[in-house]
């Protein structure tokens, strides 16, 4: 009855895990710099226990059998353009949008209230207040913001950071509890809009800032 077709094994145990894993393992010269086969074991359960995929593709042993790194990768990636294009568009509608990232850190550029208290949830800025009255006058003031989120929180005030930007070139730094502070060193910044400020590397841009903004609410 299977006659020309592999007997597909669907891989449960911990050591056919292990068996998976050291096949990801022996082409880790194929990765390149950007990935680990850990990494790559991590979003390939990710992609099966959500059901995202169904079917051969879904079963360990398949692409053991193939045995084509270049081809799990390619289909991996696939998944991750997808969530990242989906992550953007919920970025957009909820009034940001990332002006700067990297392993450590992203930065979004926040341009409404609603994004405001979304992505400085947990922090004692004024402008996330429900009502939205402090939100009001900054902008009315001209300010733009910027905040330096920590993707891996270390439970200190710099996992926040709120750059207040305005049109006469002042800015204004803050950490989570509010603080005032200035001249911040950032540990690996990512690079982003160049605000005149000293957090690190920054978007060499010749137009000033802010740069393509909505601050529609």
């Amino acid at each position: 009855m299977c006659k020309d077709k592999y007997v597909r094994v669907l891989f449960e145990s911990r050591a056919d895990r292990d068996n998976f894993f050291n096949w990801l393992a022996s082409h880790n010269d194929e990765m390149g710099p950007y990935t680990t086969p850990l990494e790559l074991l991590r979003k390939f359960e990710d992609i099966r226990n959500k059901k995202r995929v169904t079917g051969e593709l879904s079963d360990y042993y398949y692409w053991i059998k193939n045995d084509s790194i270049i081809e799990f990768m390619d289909f991996i990636d696939k998944f991750d353009k997808e969530v990242t294009r989906k992550y953007r568009e919920e970025e957009l509608r909820a009034g940001a949008h990332i002006a700067g990232e990297n392993e450590d850190w992203r930065v979004y550029s926040i341009n409404s209230h609603a994004a405001a208290m979304k992505y400085g949830k947990g922090t004692k800025w004024c402008i996330t207040g429900e009502s939205g009255l402090v939100w009001n006058k900054y902008k009315e003031d001209g300010a733009y913001f910027y905040f330096f989120i920590r993707k891996k929180p270390r439970g200190n005030p710099t996992d926040k950071i709120a750059v207040v930007a305005f049109h006469d070139g002042i800015v204004e730094i803050y950490n989570s509890i509010d603080e005032e502070i200035s001249d911040v060193g950032i540990e690996n910044p990512p690079e982003y809009p160049d605000l005149g400020v000293s957090l690190g590397p920054v978007i060499d841009k010749d137009e000033e800032y802010p740069y393509e903004l909505d601050d529609s609410d």
